[in-house]
Parts: structure tokens; sequence; C-alpha cells
């Protein structure tokens, strides 16, 4: 249970920092609809939600990192770590 702690603490850091960055760029997040419903119903802990709105975004743009990141923040959520782990590694999100 500690090491999922840390897990959490860590992408939720990873996301966090990721977040930060990109605005303080100027680099911009995707803002599409199934992007931002997906963030905002985990931001609300409705992890089923979630799941399918993030799910809609990468099949529609496979190339958005921070969908699979916050894809990682959600298994984490739900105690899936490989999940997790796993959709973080797909995170290809813009250099800074």
């Amino acid at each position: 249970m500690k090491t999922m702690r840390i897990m959490k603490t860590i992408l939720l850091a990873i996301f966090a920092f990721s977040t930060l960055t990109a605005f303080a760029d100027d680099v911009k997040q995707p803002n599409s609809y199934n992007y931002v419903q997906g963030v905002t119903a985990l931001n609300q802990g409705n992890y089923d939600e979630a799941l399918e709105y993030l799910n809609k975004e990468i099949s529609e743009y496979p190339q958005n990192g921070y969908a699979y990141l916050a894809l990682g923040v959600l298994y984490i959520g739900k105690e899936q770590p490989v999940e997790a782990l796993a959709n973080s590694n797909f995170a290809k999100l813009p250099r800074l």
C-alpha cells in the first residue's frame, strides 16, 4: 500500500509539473472535447467516466501524450499500477 501511495504521488507530480510547465512556456495542451471532459471527470473522481472520454481521445488523437498521462493518473487512482505505468510510458509530451 505504501508503494501505491508513492507511485500515485510521483505520477500526480509529473502530471502537475507537465501541466504547469506547458502553461508557463505557452505550449498548448489539447483542448478537444473528449480530453477536457476526461480530465474534468478525473479531477472529480469519476474514473469510469474519465476512462471513457480519455479512451475516445486516444482513439481520435493517438499522439496526445497528455491523454496517456491522465490515464496513468486515473489507473493509479483505481489502484492498477501496471496499467498506470503502461499508459505513462506512452505519454509523449512536447519538449520544453
